[in-house]
């Protein structure tokens, strides 16, 4: 099974186990880590206002250097 999948014995011992313990409900995969959103440091009308910025004006307008907006 393990090299059906290309994945290591482990991984489908692990796959075995959720099986037997929970069925098929149990292998779906489910989003990891916080939501999307929660480390946001900018409201609403920050965030908004930060948009605008970048799509009338340059990074160079801005005194910075390059063509491109980056993170």
């Amino acid at each position: 099974m393990a090299a059906v999948f290309g994945v290591s014995l482990k991984a489908v011992d692990i796959w075995w186990t959720k099986w037997l313990a929970g069925g098929r409900e149990a292998l779906v995969m489910r989003p990891q880590g916080k939501p999307v959103g929660v480390h946001q440091v900018l409201g609403e009308a920050e965030q908004a206002a930060v948009r605008q910025a970048v799509l009338d004006h340059r990074p160079c307008d801005v005194g910075l250097s390059g063509q491109l907006w980056t993170r």
